[in-house]
């Protein structure tokens, strides 16, 4: 899995479902980011076109949480959380 919240890429290796991964400090982020899940033969993406309007978030320990779903097509929701 790769996350790129903003020119960082973070890739993270062998995740579960339900499995969580560290916090990893990057130098600025936004509300939307782009990820890739590879699972099997089946890849899924999000890619953000632009950041036009787009603000950094403020600092502090927050949580992309991705979501694969595998029916009739391959889907990947991503939502932003505050972490503890």
């Amino acid at each position: 899995m790769k996350i790129r919240p903003a020119g960082d890429t973070i890739v993270f290796h062998a995740l579960q479902p339900t499995q969580a991964t560290p916090y990893k400090e990057v130098g600025k982020a936004y509300r939307i980011a782009g990820a890739q899940v590879t699972t099997g033969q089946d890849t899924a993406r999000l890619q953000p076109i632009d950041f036009v309007g787009e603000r950094p978030l403020s600092p502090g320990r927050l949580t992309y949480v991705l979501s694969f779903h595998e029916n009739l097509t391959t889907t990947l929701v991503m939502t932003l959380e505050k972490g503890p």
